[in-house]
């Protein structure tokens, strides 16, 4: 079922990159159990998570940018990562 509210946030840094998240309310609380606001702050944390990572690639798309990478010829592509998630 939907959760009936999601959310999507970006920012860009000073040098253009653009950090990215989304994120929508919990369904396992009963509905109305969390509020928007809730939806807001969840949002906000996650993308100064990201940022505070300090890579270019969020945490949910590593794992498909490493797999591109490898199907590419060797040493056309470099990325940078935070933690590996």
């Amino acid at each position: 079922p939907s959760p009936g509210l999601s959310l999507c946030l970006s920012a860009e840094s000073t040098t253009g990159v653009v950090y990215t998240v989304e994120c929508n309310l919990d369904t396992k609380h009963k509905r109305g159990a969390e509020l928007p606001e809730d939806l807001g702050i969840k949002g906000a944390a996650m993308l100064l998570h990201e940022i505070q990572l300090g890579g270019c690639i969020d945490s949910s798309a590593q794992s498909l940018a490493l797999l591109l990478m490898c199907l590419g010829p060797e040493d056309v592509s470099r990325i940078r990562v935070g933690t590996l998630s």
